[in-house]
């Protein structure tokens, strides 16, 4: 379970986490171990009181 995907970053780019790159980058990655292992993911991701995505809308 990988909750809040917005603060994961990856160290091959170089901008910061929560931003647009670094959550596709990092959600493309956790998906990929995934499959090729086998191993069920939750991508957990938040909701404002307003009902707006926290973070993103890139998933």
């Amino acid at each position: 379970v990988i909750d809040s995907i917005q603060t994961v970053y990856t160290d091959i780019l170089q901008s910061a986490p929560g931003s647009v790159a670094q959550v596709r980058e990092s959600a493309a990655q956790l998906v990929r171990f995934a499959k090729q292992t086998g191993v069920g993911l939750f991508l957990v991701g938040h909701v404002t009181k307003e009902g707006a995505l926290a973070g993103p809308r890139v998933l």
